[in-house]
């Protein structure tokens, strides 16, 4: 008897079969299913997949066969081969298995706040607003006059035609946390004191000049001010800003400085006027401008041009080549107004202007001696990644929070 007719009676003689040639399991973990082999001899299975996995490698005549998936988090399915093959050369049997895609849930928007008409209060005092979305065709969203104590947080502030928050003749007002969008400005407190503007997301400020700061102060004195820790983004096109930060008029004390700390600023022009941090407008004095970020801020980075007794230290200033770009850094006494006790130091900025050409900083000499000029530095490696891709959504998410 030949080899192949042999081999054929082997064949003839055994048997090997499977109860499914296709199996289907779900996209969760530890998903099972199960075949039949149905035979009258010895026999091997294997997968192709170390993802799915055998509840047995081998056996001999009939047996169940359980297989276990593991999670499948890609959007599309995916498939393994089982394979069935008998010691004696019976026709090996193979399975398809194919496992379901990640179901995609999408996500739900929380929102903390409630929609509120706009607030118009005078002469309040003591109060907390908070947890509101206001919007305002025509006006602000929140105005205060002549007001004090009063802390207003966790809102949802724009779009709208006038200021997100604004405040005339207030004291110890506090606004933070706040989410600001589609607003002339953020916040801009006219008269006053004790001002404190914290930890608030604005974007795409409206202006123009003279509107479009995420914060000004105007005529605010005495202890206890402060703009620090906000977040302000403009994106170019979508947004008409002009300084950034501005301190106009403004004064705190020698004990107590109004506070310009670790503000992350992204996104300036096209007026070739604005730009990043602007103290000592009209004068001031007893100002801190310490730990900022600035990214291609507009005209200019940051600038003190009058008063006494202010300090910028610390920040980092960035730039690319811009129509509106200008210079990085300066001290620039632009009134007729005493300038002295200016200190400006340890600053590293990389600045390029509308020509190309690296302008880092620049120092008039008409503000008296600027103490630290000197440590102020070029910064090669200073880059627009200094800032994450994504810088807002913080204010948002801690009122989501603080209402858990």
């Amino acid at each position: 008897m030949s080899a192949d007719s042999t081999l054929a009676k082997a064949r003839r003689q055994s048997s090997l079969s499977v109860s499914s040639n296709s199996i289907s399991v779900a996209a969760t973990a530890s998903s099972t299913a199960s075949f039949t082999i149905s035979s009258n001899t010895s026999w091997t299975v294997k997968s192709d997949q170390t993802w799915l996995t055998l509840s047995k490698s081998s056996g001999s005549s009939n047996s169940t066969i359980t297989i276990t998936a593991a999670g499948n988090d890609q959007t599309t399915a995916r498939t393994a081969t089982v394979t069935v093959l008998a010691n004696n050369n019976a026709t090996a049997q193979k399975i398809t298995v194919t496992q379901a895609a990640a179901v995609v849930v999408a996500a739900t928007v929380t929102t903390p706040y409630t929609v509120s008409a706009p607030i118009v209060l005078d002469g309040k005092s003591n109060m907390t607003i908070s947890y509101l979305e206001i919007t305002n065709p025509s006006g602000h969203c929140i105005k205060l006059a002549n007001c004090s104590n009063i802390t207003i947080q966790y809102c949802k502030l724009g779009p709208s035609k006038g200021e997100g928050v604004f405040l005339a003749n207030c004291t110890n007002i506090t606004v933070r946390d706040c989410s600001m969008e589609y607003v002339e400005s953020g916040v801009v407190a006219d008269v006053g004191s004790a001002i404190q503007v914290l930890y608030n997301d604005i974007k795409n400020v409206q202006g123009p000049m003279p509107r479009g700061q995420f914060v000004q102060f105007g005529n605010i004195n005495g202890a206890g001010s402060s703009i620090s820790y906000n977040v302000g983004e403009n994106t170019l096109g979508q947004s008409y800003p002009e300084d950034a930060i501005s301190l106009y008029m403004s004064n705190g004390t020698a004990a107590s400085p109004i506070q310009v700390v670790g503000n992350k600023i992204r996104g300036g022009g096209p007026s070739t006027s604005g730009g990043g941090i602007m103290s000592g407008d009209m004068g001031g004095s007893y100002i801190m401008v310490k730990d900022n970020i600035l990214v291609n801020p507009g005209q200019y980075g940051l600038t003190v041009s009058s008063g006494h007794d202010v300090t910028i230290t610390n920040n980092k200033i960035y730039s690319s080549k811009l129509a509106f770009s200008n210079i990085g850094l300066s001290a620039y006494k632009q009134y007729d107004i005493p300038t002295y006790n200016i200190t400006i130091s340890n600053n590293a900025v990389n600045f390029t202007n509308n020509a190309g050409v690296v302008n880092d900083m620049w120092n008039a000499n008409n503000c008296g001696t600027v103490t630290g000029w000197s440590t102020n530095y070029h910064d090669a490696t200073l880059t627009a990644s200094v800032l994450p891709t994504v810088i807002l959504g913080g204010a948002l998410q801690r009122a989501i929070d603080s209402k858990k």
